[in-house]
């Protein structure tokens, strides 16, 4: 469970910043303006979800020590390390832009990186692997 949300904090963040354009700092702001939001309120709604947890049972000291107290320290460094760490990182080291072809076409490829976009056919990334981007069987 606390890997599910520990991932929750921020794999949506990594994407938006992914799929972004511009420099680092251009794709931060542009995935911050998108995620803060949902992740914040992902974040309120977790901790009043085991505060219901909390108050439905007070007497039972175990249930408050040994799951609401982890989870709740699980719910407070994952949001930490979502909205204040893991941007930081990002805009710091993170990694290219990724290019989606328009409809229709198949070729993949990464706009900033060591990959480019194949040419059309070709079936080559600019390493020298070989890959078959043709579509279907």
């Amino acid at each position: 469970m606390a890997v599910g949300v520990g991932v929750e904090f921020t794999a949506h963040i990594i994407l938006a910043f992914i799929l972004a354009e511009g420099d680092m700092n251009d794709r931060m702001e542009v995935a911050m303006d998108h995620m803060f939001l949902p992740t914040t309120d992902g974040t309120i709604s977790t901790f009043l979800g085991i505060v219901m947890l909390a108050l439905a049972f007070p007497d039972f000291q175990f249930v408050v020590q040994h799951y609401f107290f982890v989870y709740l320290l699980i719910v407070v460094l994952g949001a930490i390390n979502g909205l204040i760490f893991l941007p930081a990182l990002l805009a710091v080291c993170g990694p290219p832009s990724i290019s989606f072809p328009p409809a229709g076409v198949m070729e993949v490829g990464i706009r900033r990186g060591s990959l480019t976009s194949p040419k059309e056919g070709s079936g080559v990334r600019s390493s020298g692997a070989s890959l078959d981007w043709t579509a279907g069987p």
